[in-house]
């Protein structure tokens, strides 16, 4: 399964914040919430560093699953990884569900234009105001944004604030979205 490139950018700026500093107890939980599998690469795609898009066929279960892989997670060489390509690995990797912007809406129309979903069928959507977008972006890294629609319903979404989001930032809008896993490969390495 080949996967596209704009699909996996935005993976990857959903998954490239830089992480906290991390306690033992942080450590542990995420080394238990981990899972392993034996497969074989069968796709790499730089996505800006320090992340990768890679699939990888698993052995157990015969199906390609899309991973990302920061570099500096699993201590490897930024070219190093071109080399995983049709190799057998064993990978260590862990599933988070994360809420995935599909459309913003204010005033009655997208701010996403000709990228915006035709309909809104089959998505969650929360309305409210819409903070935390005072600026876009900056560089290539997303930024975060909350929609509250009441005092006990907020959510966050990690998004690339652009200039059109950051315009409607303290107005009212809806955000259509979408909960959907992000695999982080956190330990690879090749099998014989």
């Amino acid at each position: 399964m080949k996967c596209t490139t704009v699909f996996f950018l935005l993976m990857a700026f959903i998954a490239c914040e830089q992480p906290a500093k991390q306690t033992d107890a942080t450590q542990t939980e995420e080394k238990t919430n981990q899972k392993r599998d034996l497969g074989t690469v069968v796709y790499v795609e730089d996505a800006g560093y320090p992340m990768f898009a890679i699939d990888i066929k698993s052995d157990t279960t015969g199906k390609t699953t899309a991973f990302l892989l920061n570099v500096e997670d699993v201590d490897m060489e930024h070219n190093d990884v071109y080399q995983l390509k049709d190799q057998k690995v064993e990978i260590h990797f862990t599933e988070k569900k994360d809420p995935f912007v599909m459309d913003i809406v204010h005033a009655d129309t997208s701010i996403l234009g000709n990228y915006a979903p035709a309909n809104h069928n089959g998505f969650s959507s929360i309305s409210g105001t819409l903070s935390g977008a005072e600026e876009p972006s900056q560089g290539d890294l997303p930024g975060d944004f909350s929609i509250t629609a009441s005092e006990n319903e907020k959510m966050q979404f990690e998004y690339y604030i652009d200039e059109q989001l950051s315009l409607i930032n303290g107005q009212k809008a809806t955000v259509y979205y979408e909960f959907r896993a992000v695999y982080s490969i956190k330990k690879i390495k090749k099998v014989d």
